[in-house]
């Protein structure tokens, strides 16, 4: 037969033939196709640029589809090394029957031609089917109109058919190197080829073991601030170096350690498996190393999730510990008569009711806080460090928004910070002394956190407004007269009537002689809905990716797991091992090989939920125990499910044995 027509054959036959190994690269590529292309639709969708309080998810889904190239490529390559590592013996056996290199080479193009042509095409049918279902999911997720057409445009199409070819030709000429670079009887007797021994495996352990721990150090000092998206990124470089050195060096070092131990080694059930870890250990290792960084990677993933789905509405009322805020410059609106008016008027017209009413007069100076110190910010320059707004508020309105008794001396004053305490017996401002009679640890209408990132709030109790008017003068604020009236309430009733009331209080407000600003709780969530909308839908979409990685290295391991040890079986059938005894011995070896990445999971996750809590921090989510419980929960599921994958994918491995 001329071997033209025979090469697009054998490339046919080579996948039916091999079919339980392509089957799983094709359904993950497929996969990958379907995630790839909804990404890219829903990132040059130009109504997206046009939904109201879109940019922050819009940019979120840029770096998605940025960090979505980095990790789908390098998971259809190591995907890629599995199936070529079978077909050697096979490519080899052609090549001895006489198909010369360069036939083979053919062959290997016109399988890559197929199997992207196949690939593509799957993906971009189910593409079409669902990508509307994935498109409402975000829009659903971000609070966002759902009566937005879907439409694929066509640069998503381009980049995808592009990416994917791109990806297929790295694999085509990863799979001619590996082929054309060995002799046909290398290729032969790859499957029984062992893996050379490591040097200096000691040191590189060591070197794992150091990676490791400055990683987790790293992890474990950070601290809430600007640096630690970076610090983040920096530790998890560090981890993904240390675990991928300590499965590689690490554990074969342990396996000499074992083997040089006679009363372990030479037991029957330890001899078999320690010896054949051993042996294939620098292979196994690699693929055991990614399955430990992809647990990890689902299981933070799905903390973060977690964490930001229950801490979405904590964050909201930290943010707003009352419904709405109007702050009405004193020297201009003269009548806050007026102001009660207008709202009980709204109140009747939209059935709404106004509640926890609270009202008080306050001064904000700019200063600059040096120790216990404040003293004028004149240059008015909000962006160095020690730049603070100081508010003043007397004694007697401070009594009447807590319902308290408390009398102070001309030198006494209470403070409260909205971020960390001020933690000082005495307050200076300029050079005059004040006594600290008590350090506050909660206002009715401004939250306090320690970790709070967004600035530092100090609120000063003086006892009259006579002292408050002099330090408005003598630091210059606005004017001794110019009080701020602060009115704060909750709002109940129906949602849109509510929305209703504040936008036209709002306008009211607004359009009189000093309205200063006028803040209420719901705009702030149609604000920030789509960022956590698009924060969930990224967590959703990665974790899905992250399992779906994981459980095709999984698979994969036992396949290759399963052809090389066949033979080996075999064998220790031959010398006088029962079926019992291997398949002890087989159970023994794969639990151990197995349950390895999903401890060190667990140990790297235990370790980054400091750097979750504080990474959960930039979105004002802190309650430190809810995360811990959604860690605790993330890690008990993910197990169950590891261990369901084990055994679905271990079936795989007991099949190709007997």
């Amino acid at each position: 037969m001329n071997k033209t027509y025979l090469v697009p054959k054998l490339a046919i036959e080579g996948i039916k033939k091999n079919g339980n190994s392509y089957l799983p690269y094709i359904l993950i590529t497929s996969f990958s196709v379907f995630i790839f292309f909804n990404f890219n639709a829903i990132c040059d969708n130009p109504i997206m640029k046009n939904i109201p309080h879109a940019d922050y998810m819009m940019m979120l889904m840029y770096i998605g589809r940025v960090l979505l190239g980095l990790i789908l490529a390098p998971l259809l390559i190591s995907t890629n090394r599995f199936l070529i590592k079978q077909r050697k013996s096979e490519l080899g056996l052609y090549n001895v029957l006489g198909l010369d290199q360069k036939y083979i080479g053919a062959m290997m193009l016109v399988e890559t031609l197929v199997l992207y042509v196949m690939t593509l095409g799957i993906g971009m049918l189910v593409a079409m089917v669902f990508s509307k279902l994935v498109f409402l999911l975000l829009l659903n997720l971000a609070g966002l109109s759902t009566s937005v057409p879907f439409t694929g445009s066509v640069s998503s199409y381009v980049i995808t058919v592009s990416y994917f070819g791109v990806t297929a030709l790295l694999n085509l000429g990863i799979n001619l190197w590996e082929v054309m670079k060995a002799k046909p009887i290398e290729l032969m007797k790859s499957s029984q080829k062992g893996e050379k021994q490591e040097k200096h495996l000691g040191r590189k352990a060591l070197i794992g073991v150091g990676l490791l721990a400055v990683g987790y150090a790293s992890a474990l000092i950070s601290k809430v601030n600007s640096l630690i998206f970076l610090e983040f990124f920096l530790a998890v470089e560090l981890v993904v170096l240390g675990t991928q050195s300590l499965f590689k060096s690490g554990t074969i070092a342990a396996l000499l350690k074992l083997k040089k131990t006679p009363n372990i080694y030479y037991q029957k059930q330890n001899f078999i498996t320690i010896s054949d870890m051993l042996y294939r250990m620098k292979r196994n290792a690699k693929s055991l190393a990614n399955i430990c960084i992809f647990s990890t990677m689902i299981m933070i993933t799905l903390l973060c999730t977690a964490s930001l789905f229950l801490g979405e509405n904590p964050a909201l009322r930290f943010n707003y510990p009352m419904d709405v805020a109007y702050d009405l410059d004193g020297n201009e609106f003269k009548n806050q008569n007026e102001f009660e008016e207008e709202v009980e008027a709204l109140k009747a017209k939209y059935q709404v009711t106004v509640k926890d009413q609270i009202i008080f007069r306050r001064q904000m100076l700019a200063v600059l806080k040096e120790g216990n110190q404040f003293v004028e910010n004149k240059e008015r320059d909000w962006f160095l460090d020690n730049s603070h707004a100081l508010y003043l508020i007397s004694l007697e309105d401070y009594n009447k928004l807590s319902n308290s008794q408390v009398s102070l001396k001309d030198n006494e004053a209470l403070i409260f910070c909205n971020t960390k305490n001020f933690n000082d017996q005495t307050v200076l401002l300029n050079d005059q002394t004040y006594q600290i009679k008590e350090e506050l640890d909660k206002l009715c209408f401004e939250s306090k956190q320690p970790r709070n990132l967004t600035g530092d709030k100090y609120y000063l109790v003086l006892k009259d407004e006579n002292q408050i008017a002099h330090w408005a003068e003598e630091m210059s604020a606005t004017g001794p007269g110019n009080w701020i009236y602060c009115v704060r309430f909750n709002l109940e009733g129906n949602q849109k009537k509510c929305d209703a009331f504040i936008q036209e209080l709002d306008n009211w407000v607004l359009q009189r002689p000093g309205g200063v600003a006028a803040d209420y709780v719901g705009t702030w969530e149609q604000d920030t809905r789509p960022m956590y909308g698009a924060l969930l839908f990224l967590g959703i979409f990665f974790g899905i990716i992250f399992s779906g990685s994981l459980l095709l290295l999984m698979y994969y391991k036992q396949v290759t797991e399963g052809f090389e040890d066949k033979k080996n079986f075999k064998i220790l059938k031959q010398v006088g091992m029962s079926d019992e005894e291997i398949r002890k011995t087989i159970k023994r070896q794969i639990l151990t090989v197995f349950f390895l990445p999903l401890i060190g999971a667990i140990v790297h996750t235990f370790v980054g939920m400091h750097m979750v809590n504080n990474l959960m921090c930039t979105i004002h989510v802190y309650d430190r125990q809810m995360i811990f419980w959604c860690s605790i929960a993330v890690m008990s599921i993910f197990s169950v499910l590891y261990i369901l994958s084990y055994s679905l994918t271990s079936k795989a491995y007991y099949r190709i044995v007997k």
